[in-house]
Formats: structure tokens, C-alpha cells, sequence
């Protein structure tokens, strides 16, 4: 058997990386950035019922503290977009 036809044989079981990503790299990305936009709705709720909250609750700090939990999350999300393997020739 040549050595062509055996790496076009074991082609079949290499797993594929296109662009230096996975298939659970990829769906990690999707659901990480699907938990970030319900981050960005819950500030939003805070923010369009903030009359509604009882006067012991500082506003401004649930705020700041959702911002900063969206931008935490957001950082994350961007060092996971980094792509982990390359396929030679692609």
C-alpha cells in the first residue's frame, strides 16, 4: 500500500478543523453568546422596571453590577474565539 493511499484512507478519521475550529468549539461559542444577549435582557428588565423596585435597593449598583457581569462574560467569550487548531492546506 502506498503512503498516499493510506493518508487518504485514514482522511476519513482525522477530525476536521476548518478555519481552527471544532464543532464544540463552535456550539461553546453559540451558547456561551446566547447567555450573554439573556445577561443583556435582564439589564434591560432592571432597567425598564427600575421605579418598580423597593427603595432598598440601589439601583445604580444593580446596574453597574450586571454591566459589569455582561463585559466579564463578553471577555471570556472573546478568548474563546481564538481558534485552537489548524488544518495544514486549509
Amino acid at each position: 500500500m502506498s503512503k498516499d493511499t493510506i493518508d487518504s484512507w485514514t482522511a476519513g478519521f482525522k477530525p476536521k478543523y476548518p478555519l481552527g475550529y471544532s464543532q464544540y468549539q463552535l456550539s461553546y461559542i453559540v451558547g456561551h453568546a446566547q447567555g450573554i444577549q439573556k445577561q443583556a435582557v435582564q439589564l434591560e428588565m432592571i432597567w425598564a422596571n427600575r421605579e418598580v423596585f423597593k427603595n432598598d435597593i440601589d439601583m445604580a449598583k444593580a446596574i453597574t453590577d450586571k454591566v459589569k457581569e455582561v463585559k466579564k462574560s463578553i471577555e471570556y467569550l472573546e478568548a474563546c474565539l481564538e481558534p485552537t487548531k489548524v488544518e495544514d492546506g486549509e
